[in-house]
């Protein structure tokens, strides 16, 4: 990304400091608010690998950054008088972050983190969309499954019981849904195709 130095400088845009992770997601959301234009460049001029070794990544204290950056870009848009006019464009950004750490939960080590971790994410949640229950049941979008199997995501004691379940057994669930997941979308398209 490129951004203007104008902008930074007229509206103090700044890292904060208190995060160590996911600040650059505080950053830019505060930097796309004051933009006149975002131009985006469809070619591809880098390419981002990711390995076997990031699925294994173990997260630290850090990962409490992600709760408390959502609230900051829901306080700074709300603040703005912003938030009311787009809420499931940011439902979206917390869901995406939510859903992208719980799936790598069967990988990680730290359960007492990962509880308070989801803890903090449920409370951001609840206190900017009253339904977010709901929605994050039946939330499908950029390849995250939905429906009442994933109702654990949406609860914090079904949550607590996830998440102390032995590693091996959660592997075998999410296998479990993937398999289920493309079954559906083959009879889907079969029935389809009739």
């Amino acid at each position: 990304k490129l951004f203007r130095r104008d902008i930074i400088e007229e509206h103090h845009i700044r890292f904060d400091e208190r995060f160590r992770f996911t600040e650059d997601v505080l950053f830019l959301c505060q930097y796309k608010y004051y933009c006149q234009n975002i131009t985006i460049i469809p070619d591809s001029l880098c390419y981002h690998f990711q390995t076997d070794r990031d699925t294994t990544a173990k997260y630290g204290p850090t990962i409490l950054n992600v709760p408390d950056v959502l609230e900051a870009i829901f306080a700074f848009y709300s603040e703005k008088g912003y938030f009311q006019q787009i809420p499931d464009i940011f439902f979206d950004l917390a869901a995406k972050r939510l859903l992208f750490r719980v799936d790598r939960f069967p990988y990680m080590g730290t359960k007492n983190l990962q509880f308070e971790f989801c803890r903090r994410m449920f409370r951001v949640l609840k206190k900017y969309f009253p339904d977010w229950k709901k929605r994050l049941i039946h939330y499908n979008k950029h390849g995250y499954s939905s429906g009442i199997r994933y109702l654990y995501r949406a609860d914090i004691v079904l949550m607590w019981l996830y998440i102390y379940l032995p590693n091996p057994i959660k592997q075998c669930w999410i296998r479990i849904c993937q398999k289920h997941k493309t079954w559906v979308k083959n009879h889907s398209s079969k029935k389809n195709a009739l």
